[in-house]
């Protein structure tokens, strides 16, 4: 991950998903959960995370329905 400051997540679980997906955090829920449609539920199915964590996550990088993007 040396040099790539575009994927600077915040925890280290963040780090892990980041680094498991090769894309920011922000990015990979924006797209699953905007552009996919997908539920918190199904997204922590497929990243292997709780719904909380999830949730969690899609407040802290403001990745919300009906916000601009």
């Amino acid at each position: 991950m040396h040099g790539m400051t575009a994927m600077q997540p915040t925890t280290h679980a963040q780090e892990l998903v980041a680094l498991r997906y090769g894309r920011p955090v922000p990015d990979l829920l924006r797209e699953m959960h905007l552009s996919r449609g997908m539920s918190q539920v199904a997204i922590a199915a497929e990243l292997g995370l709780s719904r909380q964590t999830v949730a969690m996550w899609l407040r802290e990088h403001g990745v919300r329905r009906g916000a601009a993007s």
